[in-house]
C-alpha cells in the first residue's frame, strides 16, 4: 500500500541491501510498539493500545530506532518490513 511504498522510498538502493537485522534483534515489547509504528499510530494510541505510558512508548521508539540504525519512524519501518522483524 502507500505508507509501505513510502516507507520503502525512504532507503535508497545501498541502505537497504547493506541493512540485515536479526529478528532477535528487537524485544517482544519493542516489536509490539514497531508493530503500532507501521499502523501509523501516535505514540499515545500505541501506549493505548498495549496498556503503557506513551513516555515509555517513547523510549522503545528510541531503543528500536537505535537497534535498527534507522533515522527516523519511517525508515524503521522499511528496515523492518525489509528484514521480516514484524
Amino acid at each position: 500500500d502507500a505508507a509501505v511504498a513510502a516507507a520503502m522510498a525512504v532507503l535508497d538502493q545501498e541502505q537497504r541491501t547493506r541493512t540485515t537485522v536479526r529478528p532477535t534483534a528487537l524485544s517482544p515489547r519493542e516489536r509490539e510498539v514497531l508493530a503500532g509504528i507501521v499502523d501509523g499510530l501516535h505514540d499515545r494510541e500505541i501506549a493505548e493500545r498495549l496498556s503503557i505510558s506513551p513516555r515509555t512508548v517513547q523510549s522503545h521508539v528510541l531503543a528500536i530506532l537505535n537497534k535498527l540504525g534507522a533515522r527516523s519512524r519511517a525508515e524503521a519501518v522499511a528496515i523492518a518490513l525489509r528484514n521480516n522483524l514484524i
